[in-house]
C-alpha cells in the first residue's frame, strides 16, 4: 500500500500531497503503529525522506516490528535521519539472530554513521569495534 493510498483510506484524500511539517510527521508516526504492515513501511519511508529527527524513537520501537520488511525499512530510516540515539539499537541488530538482511542493512547504516563528521569519537570507536567484529565473522 503506498502512502497516498494510506492517506484515503484515513483521510478520504487522494493524490494530495501531505505537507512536510509538524503534522505530516505525526500523521506519518500514526501510521507507523497501522495494523496494516505495507501502511508501517511506508511510513518508515517516508520518516527517513522526511530525516526529522522526532520520529527516531518510534523507527527504534520498529526494529521490532513483526514485519521484516518494516524492520529494515525503519533501519533504513535511521541511518537517512542519522540520530546518534539509534547507534546501540543498530548494533545490537547487527548482533541479533534477526533476518539476515535487517542485520546486512544495520551493518550498513553503522557505517553510514561512521562518516559523519559530528559523530562523537567514543562512539565511532563502538560502532568500528562491532562493526569489525560481524564483518569478519
Amino acid at each position: 500500500m503506498t502512502m497516498s493510498e494510506w492517506l484515503k483510506r484515513k483521510t478520504g484524500r487522494h493524490g494530495e500531497r501531505m505537507p512536510v511539517g509538524a503534522t505530516s510527521v505525526e500523521a506519518l508516526l500514526v501510521a507507523l503503529r497501522d495494523g496494516d504492515p505495507a501502511a508501517r513501511r511506508q511510513a518508515a519511508i517516508a520518516l527517513g525522506d522526511v530525516g526529522d529527527s522526532r520520529a527516531t524513537g518510534d523507527l527504534i520501537r520498529s526494529l521490532d516490528d513483526r514485519d521484516d520488511v518494516v524492520r529494515v525499512e525503519a533501519v533504513i530510516a535511521l541511518g537517512k535521519i542519522g540520530d546518534a540515539r539509534a547507534v546501540e539499537h543498530l548494533i545490537a541488530k547487527l548482533k541479533s539472530q534477526d533476518y539476515l538482511y535487517v542485520r546486512k542493512k544495520a551493518a550498513y547504516t553503522l557505517y553510514v554513521f561512521l562518516k559523519q563528521e559530528r559523530l562523537d569519537p567514543g562512539l565511532r570507536e563502538k560502532i568500528l569495534s562491532h562493526w569489525r567484529s560481524w564483518y569478519l565473522t
